[in-house]
């Protein structure tokens, strides 16, 4: 791995930690029916509260049912 490819790539990697973290493909979820029911209810309950997912707050991630991510459980 060369130096310019490893700048680019911890570049990325500080890019995704501020965003809070890698987000996965929707083609990868296929087959993974839960995330997929949880998708769909976090995106319906975030066009209805007009929040976006990115901005939950541990609450309510408690009001769909769904485990908050571990950055919200500090």
């Amino acid at each position: 791995m060369d130096q310019e490819f490893r700048e680019e790539m911890e570049a990325l990697d500080r890019a995704a930690e501020r965003a809070g973290g890698y987000v996965t493909p929707p083609w990868e979820l296929e087959n993974w029916e839960e995330g997929m029911k949880e998708f769909s209810r976090m995106r319906k309950y975030s066009l209805e509260h007009k929040i976006p997912i990115t901005q939950f707050t541990k609450e309510d991630y408690q009001k769909l049912g769904i485990r908050p991510p571990e950055r919200l459980n500090s």
